[in-house]
């Protein structure tokens, strides 16, 4: 919702699943703060997961505002922020990139330079001597498709994204490795 400096601003996260009336409840949350002056469009910042309910929510606020006897409220909705988590975040990178000392150009990265630039940092921060011996265990390991292309590098960015997206801590996740080496280790006999 619309915040003057000083104030702090309205934030309401709305969870349920497909077919719950999301969209719906979105709309009276924005449509109730516009009409009654306590937010203003240009303040508004509103998220949704698909594109179909980013167009329904903005829309559908607008109607509203129309029937209401609004028009030149509903007029500025074109100020707010409605859309996908994504291109939301979009427009406001390229909104504020000059202050963060970034250009505006924006080009979103594919699943391929995704890959390549984790790569990239791999290489950045081991050492060759490290890669090779990174190089010489995957293949003892079996872990390198020379016909698909999968390396060593593909099961660490596999890792590195599920502790990510599982907010798994960088120490947590050492010491998950190091337990999971043991019990792997724990499967061979004791070299003589």
């Amino acid at each position: 919702m619309s915040a003057k400096p000083g104030d702090l601003a309205h934030v309401r996260f709305i969870s349920a699943g497909a077919g719950s009336g999301k969209t719906y409840r979105l709309i009276r949350e924005l449509e109730r703060p516009l009409s009654e002056g306590a937010a203003k469009p240009v303040g508004v910042i509103a998220t949704t997961f698909t594109v179909k309910a980013a167009s329904q929510l903005h829309d559908r606020v607008r109607k509203r505002l129309i029937e209401s006897g609004r028009a030149p409220l509903a007029e500025q909705m074109a100020q707010a922020l409605v859309g996908t988590v994504h291109s939301v975040c979009e427009r406001l990178l390229a909104r504020f990139a000059f202050d963060l000392g970034l250009s505006p150009e924006l080009n979103v990265a594919s699943v391929e330079d995704g890959a390549r630039l984790f790569n990239q940092a791999l290489d950045e921060v081991l050492s060759a001597d490290r890669v090779r011996e990174m190089n010489l265990r995957a293949t003892r390991l079996d872990l390198i498709d020379d016909r698909s292309g999968r390396s060593w590098q593909d099961h660490v960015k596999k890792i590195a994204d599920q502790a990510r997206s599982n907010d798994i801590d960088v120490g947590v996740l050492a010491a998950m490795g190091q337990e999971s080496a043991a019990r792997f280790l724990g499967h061979f006999p004791e070299p003589t």
